[in-house]
Formats: structure tokens, sequence, C-alpha cells
């Protein structure tokens, strides 16, 4: 129990007396001397542009062709805008941009 008191004493002076030997600097100094954050970057938002308005084209014309009509050429139309609509969202997602954004942040 010895060695612990004198081991815990010795600690609280040493702290004590770094605290106790430092010079004073003002506030403002103390700030300046910490390193600069490191810049964070913008998230990135919901995809915009001439590729994502197609995709929002394609679903909302395939959809009410292949629900609200029964004929088969509104269906095969339907049919082809839907698949673009699915292919148009594998390019928005697979975009090198939104992909380099996603594997910054984790």
């Amino acid at each position: 129990m010895s060695a612990l008191r004198t081991f815990a004493a010795g600690f609280a002076v040493k702290t004590v007396m770094k605290v106790l030997g430092r010079e004073h600097t003002p506030r403002r100094d103390r700030r300046a001397l910490r390193p600069a954050p490191a810049p964070a970057t913008a998230p990135l938002g919901p995809p915009r542009g001439p590729l994502a308005a197609f995709t929002v084209a394609c679903v909302a014309i395939g959809l009410p062709l292949m629900i609200v009509f029964e004929a088969t050429a509104t269906r095969v139309i339907g049919v082809i805008a839907l698949f673009a609509f699915i292919v148009a969202g594998v390019f928005l997602i697979a975009s090198p941009a939104f992909l380099l954004a996603e594997e910054r942040s984790e």
C-alpha cells in the first residue's frame, strides 16, 4: 500500500508541477497553435441532371402504361420504359462521383 501511495503522490506532484511550470499564453494564442481541422467535404446530395430526369420520366411513363391500360402495345412500351428506368438508375447510383464520396465517408 505504501508503494501505491507514493506513486499517487508522485503523479499528483508531477501533474501540478507541469501545469505550474508552463508559461502563460493568452487564450487566442493557444487556439492559433492548434492544427487546422481537415476540411469537411460537402455531403453528396441527390443526383441531378439529365440522367436523373430521364429516370423519373421513365418510371412516370412506364407505371401508368403498365397499370392503367391493357393493350399489348401499351404493355410493351411500359416494360421498355421500366427496363430503361432500372438501367438509368443503375448508372445514376454507379457514377464515379457517387462511389468516391461513399468511400471517403467510410
